[in-house]
């Protein structure tokens, strides 16, 4: 499965460049909740795809930089995982608050026996991605802190819980590498230089 990683490229040089102006404190608790739509290639439908402001809450300055990642993750592929099972809708909530980054991904089954087998195939994959996975790695903490399982119900899930602690030092990492990386070179490649559409984001 391939992975396009310039749209996390460009939300880290983002990122920086708003923690340099001192416009954004990623310490901050927030929580945002995406109404996703999946295409066939595991991208984020920009035009059906919505963010429910009804359920934001926290940090302005971090919410808007949540949704900025959610988008950005939306456009990597990542999402084929959950293409694979067949399913093209989830409701994905992601949390900072002042123990825990989770995030839940839920989706509808057809039924009860429907949402267990789609938590027994993300299960698979999940133990699958932690063989493959380098160790340690940004990937496999997040692995690690994976589960899938169902409501009980019809409703499938997916959970990402990591401690705050945790995932702040697993951010700063990756953003003060990318940082390296920019500053080496500046004019470095990004998913805009390639011509990415400005346009394509979740309705806000």
């Amino acid at each position: 499965m391939q992975i396009n990683r310039l749209p996390l490229t460009d939300l880290a040089n983002q990122v920086n460049q708003n923690l340099q102006n001192k416009t954004v404190d990623l310490s901050k608790n927030f929580s945002v909740t995406l109404y996703a739509v999946i295409d066939k290639d595991g991208l984020l439908d920009p035009t059906k795809s919505k963010f429910d402001d009804s359920r934001k809450l926290g940090d302005p300055a971090m919410i808007e930089t949540a949704k900025s990642a959610m988008e950005a993750l939306g456009r990597t592929g990542f999402l084929q995982y959950l293409v694979r099972l067949g399913i093209d809708k989830a409701t994905i909530m992601i949390t900072q608050d002042d123990n825990n980054v989770t995030a839940v991904i839920a989706s509808q089954a057809k039924t009860p026996e429907h949402a267990k087998q789609l938590a027994s195939g993300m299960n698979g994959i999940l133990t699958i991605g932690k063989v493959t996975a380098k160790n340690p790695s940004e990937e496999r903490t997040l692995l690690d802190g994976a589960t899938s399982t169902t409501d009980g119900k019809n409703t499938f899930l997916l959970n990402f819980a990591i401690p705050k602690p945790m995932a702040q030092d697993m951010i700063k990492k990756v953003l003060q590498e990318q940082q390296a990386k920019q500053q080496a070179s500046p004019q470095g490649t990004s998913s805009d230089a390639l011509g990415r559409p400005n346009n394509n984001t979740a309705q806000r």
